[in-house]
């Protein structure tokens, strides 16, 4: 009986759902990232 070996390398980061759930991590990073960068904003010209 022969062995049938099939090496297959998927590449995840071209999966649609990968990509989909990448960009709505994405939209809340960057969603925080300005809340905090105004905040941040907002005490420095606080202090000057």
């Amino acid at each position: 009986m022969k062995e049938i070996v099939v090496r297959i390398k998927i590449d995840v980061e071209k999966q649609p759902q990968f990509q989909e759930e990448w960009r709505k991590i994405q939209t809340q990073l960057d969603s925080q990232y300005s809340k905090l960068l105004d905040e941040y904003k907002q005490e420095l010209s606080g202090i000057a």
